[in-house]
């Protein structure tokens, strides 16, 4: 489930683990969480295989808390990396064969 909205004036990409923002400082805002329900967090297994993945592909600092985790990137290809562990689809892409199939079945 990906989605992009509007949380208190800020836009947010949000996945099925996490949400993604631009701060001020035009740093990226990662935050791992369980968006749907933000009072319950992620289980202790899905949240250190996330935070493994992300740490071996930057140096930034990673705040973890219980069940939850933050950190600021400046580099958008840790993200663009990880979509499909952060639960983030990308837009899909019909091709021309299936298309064409498509309007002889209508």
């Amino acid at each position: 489930m990906t989605a992009i909205l509007n949380v208190h004036g800020d836009w947010l990409v949000t996945g099925k683990f996490c949400r993604v923002g631009i701060d001020e400082d035009g740093l990226i805002d990662l935050w791992i969480c369980n968006h749907k329900d933000l009072t319950k967090v992620l289980g202790t297994k899905k949240l250190r295989n996330i935070l493994s993945t992300i740490k071996s592909l930057t140096t930034a600092t990673i705040h973890e808390l219980t069940g939850e985790a933050w950190v600021k990137l400046s580099d958008k290809s840790v993200i663009l990396s990880s979509l499909p562990l952060l639960g983030v689809r990308k837009k899909k892409v019909i091709s021309q064969e299936h298309l064409n199939r498509l309007l002889k079945a209508a």
